[in-house]
């Protein structure tokens, strides 16, 4: 008996040290393919009766030569995005990968777009998910009919995720569009940007992912196994050195938008670089304004004709005098008191943890000098004040940082990057009055390959990005599971958020846009 035991838990030893092996080393995981778009064509025939009618209005309002407004989106992310492979998790309440081809269905046979253009970010794209990717896109363009006429026009791109730490050093946010999808006019891989943004994937510590996520929640333990092998890959991305070229199956970077100009116009690239979520603070520094992009040419208007301002991410539009944090004479960053039309996060910051200790039965003045270190400390964390609360709650920080009187406003809204703030130093321009002319879109900024949100308004779990954790336990293993404490804590610009102000941002999360272009054709050209 006591054999047959040992017998038994030298088995069950072995299994446990095999299993455990294959989780380290990854071996349980497959790699993010897309598959071919769905093949099924549009009718001829409704090509044809579409042309006809074009033509017969052309014809009643006198116009010798048709014109139409055509409707696409120029900001779809699919899974090969690191962000949006994360939001794709059971734990997240996602419903799984959505690669490239699955974007190009959702454009022909659900939203019916005119055009789209693929834009996962740039810093999670390996040199063989970017070839994917441009495959991907050809694959869905030859489905789509004659190149004069075709019923969905797909444009390849990627976007510029650039996140500064301090106002004078943001940038934001660029989709990068190029004209030609033909392999003989495609880089051999994006340019990403330098930064945050590409840290987070290339230095992340996948030892919780390895050992705990699988077996937290063993029945949807495939997920996680995979996004192991997508963080390993993702990490596994050489960065290109100076002067290196991507051929080489490396991925080149630029800080700044004038060196992204320069590498485009380096490679000879018909290409657009479209700012987007401008006042969205989530990914941009308190006190950040268009004034930083007006520096060493980092305005191009032959690459940045156009500004989106609105998205799934809210509005970015609308100017409006207040900040969210202001500066002191020696540039410190100080919190403004509140407002009738607005009330600060740092200043909310200081209301909660002054609120807890009161009720922990310290004195007035104790509860008051921890209010000031509070607001301190969360006007000078940039974009992470949220983590100087321990313990924050949702419904514990009100409607701060919000515009309270503009439309579907970004959440944590940035005025001093607002599209009304950029047009305005155009017209004030001496000698340049242009500069900041921009034409205006909208699109969806989605990140479940769903092109074209904006249509029709339903369904917002599956037609935004609107995520939160699928159940409280997970807080007690994931970042930001802090107990609520009644004295705040410093935090660094580069620490995370964590899962609840994730959730937090995601209660302001919309549809999305689209973008309406007044065109002579459907070719790619028009």
């Amino acid at each position: 008996m006591l054999k047959r035991l040992a017998m038994v838990s030298t088995a069950f030893a072995v299994l446990a040290v095999s299993y455990a092996a294959a989780l380290w080393w990854g071996l349980l995981g497959n790699s993010l393919q897309s598959p071919r778009p769905n093949d099924a064509r549009v009718p001829s025939s409704w090509s044809q009766d579409r042309e006809r009618a074009l033509r017969a209005a052309a014809v009643e309002v006198g116009q010798p030569e048709p014109t139409q407004i055509l409707f696409g989106d120029l900001h779809v992310h699919t899974t090969y995005s690191g962000d949006a492979f994360l939001w794709s998790l059971p734990l997240m309440q996602g419903e799984g990968a959505h690669p490239p081809a699955d974007a190009c269905d959702f454009a022909r046979f659900c939203s019916g777009l005119d055009f789209w253009a693929l834009t996962d970010h740039a810093e999670s794209l390996s040199a063989e998910r970017w070839q994917a990717s441009a495959a991907a896109i050809r694959n869905c363009q030859a489905l789509s009919g004659p190149a004069e006429a075709p019923d969905l026009l797909s444009f390849l791109g990627w976007e510029w995720t650039q996140v500064g730490l301090t106002p004078e050093r943001h940038y934001g946010h660029r989709n990068v569009v190029l004209r030609h999808i033909e392999a003989s006019k495609v880089p051999a891989g994006p340019v990403a940007a330098t930064g945050p943004s590409l840290d987070v994937f290339q230095s992340a510590d996948l030892a919780l992912l390895r050992l705990l996520l699988p077996l937290l929640d063993f029945p949807n333990r495939q997920a996680y196994y995979d996004l192991d092998v997508y963080l390993r890959e993702t990490a596994g991305i050489r960065l290109c050195a100076p002067g290196e070229d991507p051929e080489r199956g490396c991925l080149v970077t630029a800080a700044t938008p004038r060196e992204l100009f320069e590498r485009l116009d380096a490679w000879e690239l018909e290409a657009l670089a479209i700012p987007h979520g401008t006042a969205w603070g989530a990914t941009t520094p308190p006190g950040a304004s268009w004034d930083a992009q007006l520096e060493a040419g980092q305005h191009d208007p032959r690459r940045q004709p156009l500004l989106e301002i609105h998205s799934g991410h809210g509005n970015s539009e609308e100017f409006r005098p207040w900040r969210a944090v202001e500066r002191g004479p020696a540039g410190e960053a100080r919190c403004p008191e509140p407002r009738d039309d607005y009330l600060s996060a740092c200043w909310r910051a200081g209301e909660i943890i002054e609120d807890r200790c009161l009720a922990e039965g310290e004195t007035p003045e104790e509860c008051e000098a921890r209010a000031a270190l509070a607001r301190q400390l969360h006007a000078a964390a940039g974009v992470n004040g949220i983590r100087v609360v321990p313990g924050q709650r949702q419904e514990d920080w009100l409607d701060a940082g919000q515009c309270r009187d503009c439309f579907l406003p970004a959440f944590d809204y940035r005025p001093g990057m607002s599209a009304q703030y950029a047009l305005a130093l155009g017209a004030a321009g001496e000698g340049d009055g242009e500069r900041f002319r921009f034409g205006l879109v909208g699109s969806s900024d989605n990140h479940s390959a769903r092109p074209g949100t904006g249509y029709k308004e339903f369904s917002r779990l599956a037609m935004s990005d609107q995520r939160g954790i699928a159940d409280a336990r997970w807080l007690r293993w994931l970042p930001a599971g802090a107990e609520p404490a009644a004295a705040p804590v410093e935090v660094g610009p580069l620490e995370s958020r964590g899962l609840e102000g994730a959730e937090r941002m995601a209660s302001f999360w919309l549809s999305g846009g689209l973008v309406a272009a007044h065109s002579r054709g459907r070719s790619r050209d028009a």
